[in-house]
């Protein structure tokens, strides 16, 4: 096998490696802190349920808030830096298969597809993921600067 491709398959490997373990690792920091505000806000229905004053909602430690649209903006930033890696790997996929694989036309032509699909996959979930994180933030956000979640004119029973 060329020297240069089996370096460059190392590399792909390792990189995705590193990037899988930082987003899994900001990911789960992000949901943390969401959890520790969801707790907040919670308590801050519970408080008002008993009171029946909006005043609780004011009592909200916005520092959890704070910490979670940090960490999910670490998240994103991850993120997109694994996608990138991702398309780059697709961009250079006809590289990392040497001709002097003793592997058929067909065969090689079917690991090819095979990896690019996997990669796909890949980006796919990522973004998916990607897309769940800024939701929640986005909720979190609202809550954060308005004391209360803003749900819209729609009734929700």
């Amino acid at each position: 096998m060329n020297e240069e491709i089996k370096n460059q398959m190392l590399l792909n490997s390792d990189s995705y490696e590193f990037f899988l373990k930082q987003t899994r690792e900001a990911e789960k920091s992000f949901f943390h802190y969401s959890a520790l505000c969801i707790k907040e806000i919670s308590k801050a229905n519970d408080m008002f349920e008993e009171t029946q004053d909006e005043s609780c909602y004011r009592r909200i430690n916005i520092n959890k808030f704070k910490a979670a649209h940090a960490a999910g903006q670490q998240f994103i930033t991850i993120s997109n830096k694994f996608i990138t890696e991702m398309e780059m790997m697709k961009k250079f996929a006809g590289n990392i298969f040497d001709p002097d694989l003793d592997i058929g036309e067909a065969d090689r032509f079917e690991l090819h597809e095979n990896y690019l699909e996997s990669i796909d996959k890949s980006i796919d979930l990522q973004t998916r993921v990607t897309e769940l994180i800024v939701m929640e933030m986005d909720g979190l956000k609202d809550y954060e600067e308005n004391g209360r979640h803003d749900y819209g004119d729609e009734d929700y029973e």
